[in-house]
């Protein structure tokens, strides 16, 4: 289950608990987020264990999750509605905000549940989400895509979206010292399996100082993601699109 928490300066991940690429990622869609006006109904697509609900419900009067059943088993919390391969029980142009959060790589029709959320959204409605890139399979078998910045902007384009960003998150330097902490980890999960625990977190710790090393020079504004060349290669990207105010 994901840990979003309230903290004086406001939602987010503690990063000693959570993976630098979610965390960074979620740094991104919080500002999103934060530039949305008050509204009355959002819609968490793929909400999991509804992570996001609290954060949300502070801005909208109204909050749904809508999840996938099969997906949905794994988690603790049920949706709202279901998601199945018919429309979404939700009104034409009802909702003011749609969250996609590390949902687009699980949606083996991507541009038909754009044009759903497209649907349901009012004129000026907002998509917020995030999406991976360098990531291992997961959530088998329901992993089936990733994209590049053309692709979801074209996505998004031809499904009756105005692009307002799609963003890198991270770097070629992050990638490459991301995967070798997710190589590294092998060694608290061993030491877990042993009977060990009290020192398998201190051990995840210490194989993880070189992500969390990266993520401090990034925060005092050393961040190799200024070079082209190291944007070719993300963690992952973050995108907020809207359904233009004179679509009907």
């Amino acid at each position: 289950m994901l840990e979003l928490q309230r903290t004086r300066k406001g939602w987010g991940y503690p990063i000693l608990r959570n993976p630098v690429p979610r965390v960074m990622k979620f740094e991104r869609f919080k500002a999103y987020f934060d530039s949305l006006p008050q509204g009355e109904l959002v819609l968490d697509y793929g909400a999991g264990d509804r992570p996001l609900e609290p954060m949300l419900r502070e801005k909208f009067a109204t909050y749904i999750a809508a999840d996938w059943p099969p997906a949905n088993a794994a988690h603790s919390r049920r949706p709202d509605i279901e998601i199945g391969d018919g429309p979404l029980a939700i009104d034409d142009g009802t909702v003011d905000c749609v969250v996609l959060t590390e949902v687009m790589e699980h949606l083996y029709e991507p541009k038909q549940v754009l044009r759903e959320i497209r649907r349901v959204l009012k004129p000026g409605g907002a998509l917020i989400g995030t999406a991976p890139f360098a990531i291992g399979e997961h959530e088998q078998p329901y992993d089936f895509h990733r994209y590049t910045s053309f692709c979801l902007r074209r996505m998004f384009e031809e499904t009756g979206f105005e692009v307002i960003d799609v963003r890198p998150v991270g770097d070629m330097v992050g990638v490459s010292l991301v995967t070798t902490v997710r190589v590294l980890e092998v060694l608290p999960k061993a030491i877990r399996r042993v009977g060990l625990q009290p020192l398998s977190y201190p051990a995840r710790l210490l194989v993880r100082l070189p992500e969390l090393g990266y993520y401090g020079l990034l925060r005092l504004g050393i961040d190799p993601g200024r070079l082209a060349y190291f944007r070719t290669w993300p963690l992952g990207y973050a995108f907020h699109v809207v359904k233009q105010a004179d679509d009907h």
